[in-house]
């Protein structure tokens, strides 16, 4: 009886390890036919800067970003002046775009009046 019970678990570990085996086979081959598929990757280039020392990758950076040199001709007054010209401007354009919008809604209500009368 022991002898049996030996023998039923080595079958059903054997069994076991051929389902792995034969699951195993299948996605290699699933693998092999996706790889098929798609071309091989090429190699991505380094950029120029990779192989730069800190120092020089330091004036690199900096020569990209720096800002340009301030306008000193420009005086704060000048400035503040332009800025609130700016301010003024915005101002008048959303109070127009208002007026606009009103004078839409008011062109709407009329039609839809008139279309009601009649």
């Amino acid at each position: 009886m022991a002898a049996r019970k030996e023998s039923a678990l080595e079958q059903r570990q054997r069994r076991q390890r051929e389902d792995m085996e034969e699951k195993d086979k299948q996605l290699a081959a699933q693998c092999e036919d996706i790889e098929g598929r798609f071309p091989p990757r090429k190699s991505i280039p380094k950029p120029s800067w990779a192989n730069l020392s800190p120092g020089e990758l330091f004036m690199h950076n900096y020569k990209i970003h720096a800002k340009p040199a301030a306008d000193s001709s420009q005086t704060s007054e000048e400035k503040t002046v332009e800025k609130k010209q700016a301010a003024a401007d915005a101002s008048t354009q959303a109070a127009e775009q208002v007026e606009q919008a009103e004078e839409k809604e008011r062109k709407r209500r009329t039609a839809q009046y008139i279309a009601r009368k009649n």
